[in-house]
Parts: structure tokens; C-alpha cells; sequence
């Protein structure tokens, strides 16, 4: 019995890790107003990782980020959040050209997620929080 008591604990204890535990906030939009930042998703084409869909600098468009990039330090968090928009906070470091198309640099000092969180999981949305990443987060 005492057996059974322990093994419910530890899964208990394990959802509760996995499912609610933060790894990394996310940002309401509220929380920009005054700042400098960049919103930006991944793009999935030739040449261009990042594109700006909205920022404080009137730019938006397809972007060469450096420095911190969002997903660096959770490399594993890649699958299953990436449609995500990231919030970028640095700034211009100039500008450049892929075969006719224009883009800006941008060095990034550090980086959030806009809320509310998306994930690419087989577990329901009201089961994960939408206001930070967790654990389960990282398991591909």
C-alpha cells in the first residue's frame, strides 16, 4: 500500500512539474507600450529565418537576427512552440539584400514571448498554460 502511495506521489508530482512548473514567461501586449521592441515570427523559406510582423519601429518585413535569438537556450522547445511571436528587444545594426529582396539587421539584447502561448502538442489546450513555457515544453 505504502508502494502504491509513493508511485502515485512521484506521478503526481511529476504532471504537476511538467504541466505547471515555468520555464519562460510570456508578455502581454499591454506590457510593450513605451518600449522599443520587434514582433516576430519564423518564416520558413529560403534565406529568411525571422520576419517582423510588428514593432515600435514602423519596420516589418523579413529580418537577419543576432545576438540572442528566441529558442537559442530551449533548443528543444523549437517543435513544439515555434509558431509562436517573439518580442525582440535590441536594435539596427544595418541592412542588406538577398536576391532583390531587402532586409534589416537586427542584434537582439533579449527576447519574450507574446501571449498567449501556441503549442504543437497532442495534449489539450486547457491542460498547458498559456502564459509560460513548461517543461513538457522541451521533450520532442
Amino acid at each position: 500500500m505504502i508502494i502504491l502511495s509513493v508511485l502515485g506521489l512521484a506521478v503526481t508530482l511529476f504532471f504537476v512539474y511538467t504541466m505547471v512548473y515555468p520555464v519562460k514567461y510570456a508578455v502581454k501586449r499591454e506590457a510593450l507600450e513605451g518600449k522599443d521592441y520587434l514582433i516576430c515570427v519564423q518564416e520558413y523559406v529560403t534565406g529568411f529565418e525571422w520576419s517582423a510582423v510588428e514593432s515600435s519601429y514602423g519596420y516589418e518585413g523579413f529580418m537577419k537576427l543576432e545576438g540572442k535569438l528566441p529558442l537559442e537556450e530551449y533548443r528543444n522547445f523549437y517543435p513544439r512552440v515555434r509558431f509562436n511571436k517573439f518580442i525582440c528587444y535590441g536594435e539596427f545594426t544595418g541592412e542588406g539584400d538577398f536576391y532583390g529582396y531587402e532586409y534589416k539587421e537586427f542584434r537582439v539584447d533579449e527576447w519574450d514571448v507574446l501571449y498567449p502561448i501556441t503549442r504543437d502538442s497532442m495534449m489539450p489546450d486547457w491542460m498547458l498554460p498559456k502564459g509560460w513555457f513548461v517543461p513538457l515544453d522541451t521533450i520532442d
